[in-house]
């Protein structure tokens, strides 16, 4: 559940009487009024958040000093009466017509939680950092627990996660912030690992750096599979479901066997593990901008959904017709399987 509150001008309260006399009673709080402002606060779903704050946006467009805020909520008492069989808000503001077969929190809070982790650059390098030393240790020493504990840490996931959304919604400064990021966090990563192995002994028939100097077609399902349940976990607000994501994902220990092999000297292994890695960031691209055109994620504005409904067709085609070539490569055995 979430809070919404609306904070406008007294004049401009009138406007909303239509959209808030759908609002069931229970779900609408009282009032708080100054000389000149008025709170309303409501009480939604995650998933009636967006419906209704886009009717509220359009009907305020040319409205000035109007703010919106959505909190979480945890609770309520009493409880509200049984969301799934009688939410009639979400019945009447519906306005997405794109299906959605799994509920999903509102494109501001998806975007406000995807955004703020691609903005802290010294937190973001330090991740990297961390996680690159540590997939190095694990690959090094052939030890699957730490080498996990590199997957979990993942920091390449969110850029890759957020250019996904950026083409979605057509948003050009969250696509060129999250392609900064991405590319910092593979040269940042490339750059140490190649250290490591230029100063220390590699050998490449270490089954975990072995397993990742080949590539197969089970490698693009598993990075597709993952780019999906990330993407559905970012929509549905399960933070949780994203642990196993990152494991399975796992874009750090194959870029820094890249590194690595690249480093001692191994320039067609090091090629091959590059491979891997291009080959999960293209699924995980891929899978997410489609999961997120399925689950109806869209601009408010008619234009901006005219330009996001292009970039993402357009995107779409350029990542499937990279992993067409992934296939291919695969197939015709230019890379070892």
């Amino acid at each position: 559940m979430r809070l919404l509150q609306i904070t406008l001008q007294r004049d401009s309260y009138l406007l909303l009487d239509d959209i808030l006399s759908e609002i069931e009673p229970e779900r609408l709080l009282p009032a708080i009024e100054t000389e000149n402002c008025v709170l309303l606060q409501v009480v939604v779903r995650s998933s009636g958040a967006e419906p209704l704050m886009d009717k509220i946006e359009k009907r305020l467009n040319r409205v000035d000093n109007f703010t919106m805020m959505l909190l979480p909520l945890y609770a309520t008492l009493p409880r509200l009466p049984d969301e799934e069989k009688k939410d009639q808000l979400d019945k009447k503001s519906e306005t997405v017509k794109a299906p959605k077969i799994f509920n999903r929190v509102s494109r501001e809070e998806l975007y406000a939680s995807i955004n703020s982790g691609i903005n802290n650059l010294q937190y973001y390098i330090t991740m990297v950092i961390i996680a690159c030393v540590v997939a190095a240790i694990g690959l090094i020493r052939d030890d699957i627990a730490i080498i996990i504990a590199a997957m979990v840490i993942a920091p390449l996931l969110g850029p890759n996660m957020a250019l996904a959304l950026a083409t979605t919604l057509a948003d050009k400064e969250l696509a060129k912030d999250a392609s900064k990021m991405g590319a910092i966090g593979v040269f940042l990563a490339l750059i140490i690992s190649y250290c490591i192995g230029y100063f220390t002994r590699i050998d490449p028939t270490v089954p975990a750096i072995a397993a990742r100097t080949s590539l197969g077609l089970s490698d693009l399902v598993l990075a597709l599979s993952s780019g999906v349940a990330g993407a559905l976990a970012l929509t549905a607000g399960a933070s949780a479901t994203l642990i196993g994501v990152m494991v399975a994902v796992a874009l750090m220990p194959p870029l820094v066997a890249t590194g690595m092999l690249w480093g001692a000297g191994f320039y067609q292994l090091a090629f091959n593990a590059l491979l891997l890695t291009a080959a999960n960031v293209i699924c995980v691209n891929l899978a997410g901008v489609a999961t997120f055109m399925w689950q109806g994620v869209r601009p408010l504005s008619w234009w901006d959904k005219s330009k996001a409904k292009k970039a993402s067709r357009n995107a779409a085609v350029i990542w499937a017709t990279l992993v067409v070539v992934l296939i291919a490569v695969v197939k015709l055995r230019f890379v070892p399987t």
